[in-house]
């Protein structure tokens, strides 16, 4: 029998030098040492480990933890699980994986792959759907929940003005002209019309509804999973008219931009990681995955693809309004988080991340 470390437990060094290991499936949290690692890493191979391969290898590392009672502890945690060798053939042809993620460099990507790869929703989940019908309720007594936008009642804003009609409105030469382009017009100037036209079609809300259990929802142009929309939008104004360059929020109900402090083409450039179409923007968007408001309410791991999913929505949406308004767009998902969180104030990314950066000129 041939065995594996379970992708159902994350590990997270800590502080004091321990390791917490979260259990996905029922958020138990495991403390242990850092040896653990260790052992892992020994014992990481495409076609798994057997019984003995674990008992030679913590004899190695940790010669006084008792090999078998500790293996059998795992096993009963699901921290180690036996290779399904007919999930394998199904997944990757015979006697194989999948695919050599690991091998690939995608080692900590297939974590998450494979923890959602066959997560029920809703019917097929019992467990899912009793927390999901519990936290319904206790919304529905409470009222409490993420909001659907962020407040700056302190801050400097932009008042946007009203859209204009799109120049070209051929929706075939819209889609077939949409490409990515590098080399953004340095010496273009943007409009704070062209701006407000492309958040109030790309990004503003253009309706709302109202549940009993979740309260208001936003309705966009572009589509969220029960209209949660947990995607924000930061433009970072370089280049436009009529208006103070800097960082702003932009909020999609009263069409404002809230100003959140300075912003320079170097600071994008930088946050793009140095890519040549984010050099000398008239405006970048930085783009947020807001996960509470999405986890909030849909408790299954499956829902934080689906806040991906929105954030790509939204993206595709303002790419196709920017061509409509004949402007040249960049975008890329590979941005120095850290920085950009720095930039943008952010300081839980398990709250709010910066995922997406847009450029435009």
């Amino acid at each position: 029998m041939r065995y594996r470390f379970s992708t159902d437990f994350v590990l997270c060094p800590t502080a004091d030098g321990a390791v917490s290991a979260i259990a996905l499936h029922n958020g138990a949290v495991i403390r242990t040492d850092a040896w653990l690692i260790s052992l892992i890493g020994a014992l990481h191979q495409l076609n798994g480990f057997t019984r003995e391969d674990f008992c030679t290898e913590l004899d190695r590392i940790k010669p006084d933890e008792p090999a078998d009672v500790l293996f059998l502890a795992l096993i009963a945690t699901r921290a180690i699980k036996a290779v399904d060798t007919e999930q394998k053939r199904k997944l990757g042809g015979p006697g194989r994986v999948a695919y050599p993620w690991d091998e690939l460099g995608w080692a900590t990507a297939r974590l998450f792959h494979d923890a959602v790869l066959h997560s029920s929703f809703l019917l097929g989940d019992a467990q899912g759907r009793r927390m999901q019908s519990v936290s319904s309720e206790l919304i529905s007594e409470t009222g409490h929940g993420p909001p659907i936008t962020k407040s700056y009642p302190e801050r400097d804003f932009i008042e946007l003005p009203r859209p204009t009609e799109f120049v070209e409105t051929n929706f075939r030469k819209v889609l077939l002209g949409r490409r990515t382009r590098r080399n953004l017009r340095r010496d273009f100037t943007l409009s704070l019309q062209a701006v407000a036209t492309l958040l109030h079609y790309g990004a503003r809300m253009q309706g709302s509804l109202w549940n009993k259990w979740f309260g208001h929802h936003l309705l966009r142009t572009s589509p969220s999973g029960g209209a949660r929309h947990p995607v924000d939008v930061y433009p970072q104004l370089l280049r436009v008219s009529n208006s103070s360059p800097g960082n702003y929020y932009y909020d999609p109900i009263l069409h404002r931009l809230f100003r959140l402090g300075e912003t320079t083409n170097d600071l994008i450039y930088r946050v793009s990681q140095s890519q040549e179409g984010a050099n000398g923007a008239a405006l970048a968007l930085l783009i947020s995955a807001r996960f509470s408001r999405n986890l909030w309410k849909y408790r299954y791991s499956k829902s934080y693809i689906f806040t991906l999913f929105d954030v790509g929505h939204l993206v595709q949406t303002v790419l196709l309004c920017a061509e409509a308004l004949g402007l040249r767009s960049f975008l890329t998902p590979a941005i120095d988080v850290e920085l950009a969180h720095q930039h943008l104030g952010f300081d839980n990314p398990y709250d709010e991340c910066a995922v997406y950066l847009v450029t435009l000129g």
